[in-house]
């Protein structure tokens, strides 16, 4: 996995989220949107995912929190809740697929 910057992310189209938050929903949809992460002397900083044009950081030291999009990080918190809650891994596809959706 790659080590990116704070510079590669792209402050005007981005989405921060805390440590662990819509960690599932990642893991499950976004593997193959993983850029890549940062970490500094203290160890991990965050992991950076690009979705359709709008980069997803999550982690304990995010940066550019005040730049975030407010609304794509309520549907997806919402989604992870009922992902969570529903445990139905038949669903996955439509799950997937609403995912997805929430970038477009």
């Amino acid at each position: 996995m790659k080590k990116v910057t704070r510079n590669e992310i792209n402050k005007n189209s981005m989405v921060a989220l805390g440590y662990c938050q819509c960690q599932e929903i990642l893991n499950l949809f976004a593997y193959d949107y993983k850029i890549g992460y940062n970490s500094g002397m203290c160890g991990w900083n965050y992991d950076l995912y690009r979705i359709k044009g709008i980069d997803v950081v999550t982690g304990y030291n995010t940066p550019y929190q005040n730049c975030s999009n407010k609304a794509i990080k309520n549907k997806l918190v919402a989604l992870e809740n009922r992902v969570r809650s529903d445990k139905d891994y038949t669903k996955y596809d439509a799950y997937r697929k609403e995912f997805l959706k929430i970038f477009e």
